[in-house]
């Protein structure tokens, strides 16, 4: 009799666990339910400070793992983020150690993570008010079960089910579920897993290497698997950045590959609303940028953008805001009605390049002359991904062919590096390169003029070409459409964060090589010289040695003539 007693009380006390079980208790709030309706392969979580962000990643990624719905707001069954019935491949990432211990842990694998309240009939459910968080918590003392229970894991305990790299300090590596579902644990900061197959990635909050969400997204191609990143704005992240941008273009779309959600600390109505009010007035004390920042999960682009001040309004050509007449885009406008092209042959040009391995490119200046005002004119560019030293010459040779270039710059550092098992620098190559395919300036022939080196230095460089003089006016034009990749890059160019404060350093691993190339420019002051006259002056290439023989033939002396010779798309040599 005493036997089936202990039974009976271990069945009641069995059940009155599994009473408490989160995800069955757990009811979306109404600003979080277009999260759990989303069918977009890619899923972005964006919110403030205390929005519900990481706890809703985490009921999204434990129902996935447990292979179950979850129930909104109106009691109906929510759609199912990953496939139901069968086992499923999941990776949790975290930026480090800690916060795969601290945090994700947590929230998947520790009670208490759903606060509750028990209604007068008795019944247990989940707070929606800070109310009945506070009664739950503190008079009820009511504790929910984790997300994913023990009774759902491989062995019905975490003893068996889950591996630990350190298991003092809840740093785990695999959890296998009875269904089984494996749930793998990695940090951004070691090398990116690579290879296997996966059905869902959560990525909660910022990570060490951008550049691996790239791999981690080809995971999920073979089983048509989702990524869902939870994360405060980290606006140095490039690569959350994208993910949001890439979901604005989209937003208009029935079926987006990639949405984004926003979550708001103004929305969550757990927390107390006399605390609300004082971080509302400890946030702005720092500013409207830290206020929506934390609040709204807005992207605080002024302090972590290198260039925020950069407008094709305010530096474009035309400009559109100067308080004097704009002679370069006169000029320019003027040229191009001739059929010319788009710079004045009598303006300077100046080539500042950024090679690499992956991608190299190259940044082409006019230098107008004095009279026109101190201006700067990017005016084309290349961006060569996977070309060697040879290929990029070639391309160079198509942009400069029947014009004179004052210069050609490159980055002083980068250039004196020799080839590993080589006697030979980057600048002994491309200059070989040029020169084997008939390019040279003025200044520096087939080779290069060194830039200085000093990040920091060149950024403010930059900075200071681009802001507004007395006049309305920035020494730094540029031609939009002539040089997308510029635009690009300067709209998510980053400062580098230390313990959250962005540093004047340009930040690691963004897609930069137009706007280090652009700053190497920057850095050679690139002055106004006058063209010399091309009869001085031959590029080695077939062309100007043809325009060359022409005119000591005569050719050049007849007075009522004009030979005109196209050199490339909106470029020509012209023989008077």
């Amino acid at each position: 009799m005493q036997v089936k007693s202990q039974q009976t009380n271990k069945l009641i006390a069995e059940r009155n666990r599994r009473d408490m079980d989160s995800l069955r208790l757990y009811r979306p709030f109404n600003y979080q339910l277009p999260s759990f309706l989303s069918q977009a392969s890619e899923l972005l979580l964006r919110g403030g400070n205390r929005s519900a962000k990481s706890i809703t990643g985490a009921a999204i990624v434990a129902a996935a793992a447990r292979s179950m719905q979850l129930t909104g707001p109106d009691g109906k069954q929510l759609p199912p983020f990953c496939p139901l019935g069968r086992p499923l491949t999941i990776w949790v990432i975290g930026k480090g150690e800690a916060h795969i211990s601290d945090t994700l842990y947590r929230l998947l694998f520790q009670k208490g993570q759903l606060p509750l309240f028990k209604d007068k009939d008795g019944k247990v459910r989940a707070a929606r008010t800070w109310e009945e968080r506070r009664i739950g918590d503190l008079e009820q003392k009511l504790v929910s079960e984790p997300f994913i229970p023990e009774w759902e894991v491989e062995g019905e305990s975490y003893e068996t089910a889950i591996a630990w790299k350190n298991k003092k300090g809840n740093f785990f590596d695999q959890v296998t579920m009875k269904n089984g579902t494996i749930i793998h644990a990695f940090t951004s900061s070691g090398d990116v897993k690579m290879g296997d197959p996966v059905d869902l990635i959560w990525i909660d909050e910022d990570i060490e290497y951008p550049k691996y969400v790239g791999e981690w997204q080809a995971r999920l191609s073979d089983r048509k698997g989702r990524l869902l990143w939870t994360a405060w704005p980290w606006a140095d992240n490039y690569a959350l950045v994208r993910m949001s941008q890439r979901a604005e273009k989209q937003k208009d779309r029935p079926n987006p590959d990639v949405q984004e959600c926003r979550l708001s600390f103004a929305d969550n109505p757990l927390i107390d609303p006399d605390e609300k009010r004082k971080r509302y007035e400890a946030w702005s004390e720092s500013g409207s940028a830290e206020l929506k920042s934390r609040v709204d999960g807005e992207f605080s682009v002024g302090l972590s953008l290198m260039y925020p001040n950069f407008s094709l309004v305010t530096h474009g050509v035309p400009m559109q805001r100067a308080l004097v007449p704009d002679l370069v885009a006169q000029a320019i406008q003027k040229h191009r009605e001739l059929s010319l092209g788009w710079i004045p042959r009598d303006w300077t040009r100046y080539m500042s390049m950024d090679p690499g391995h992956s991608c190299t490119a190259c940044i082409f200046w006019a230098v107008p002359p004095p009279e026109f005002g101190d201006f700067a004119v990017i005016f084309d560019e290349l961006y060569l991904a996977a070309h060697d030293a040879d290929a990029v010459a070639k391309k160079i040779r198509d942009k400069v062919a029947g014009f004179i270039f004052q210069d050609f710059v490159i980055d002083r550092c980068y250039s004196r590096q020799s080839i590993s098992g080589m006697a030979v620098t980057y600048l002994d190559i491309y200059s070989k390169a040029l020169a084997k395919a008939g390019v040279s300036s003025v200044a520096s022939g087939s080779s290069f003029s060194m830039s200085m080196s000093d990040n920091i230095a060149g950024c403010q460089a930059v900075r200071d070409w681009m802001t507004l003089r007395d006049d309305g006016t920035p020494k730094l034009r540029v031609i939009g459409e002539c040089v997308p990749n510029v635009l690009s890059e300067m709209q998510i160019y980053k400062k580098n964060f230390a313990k959250e404060e962005a540093s004047d350093k340009p930040a690691q691993g963004q897609r930069d090589h137009a706007m280090d190339a652009m700053r190497y420019g920057v850095m050679h002051t690139l002055p106004y010289i006058p063209v010399p006259d091309p009869m001085l002056f031959m590029p080695d290439d077939p062309v100007m040695h043809w325009f060359k023989n022409e005119h000591q033939r005569g050719r050049g002396a007849q007075p009522h003539k004009t030979t005109t010779f196209h050199c490339g798309a909106g470029s020509v040599v012209g023989a008077a």
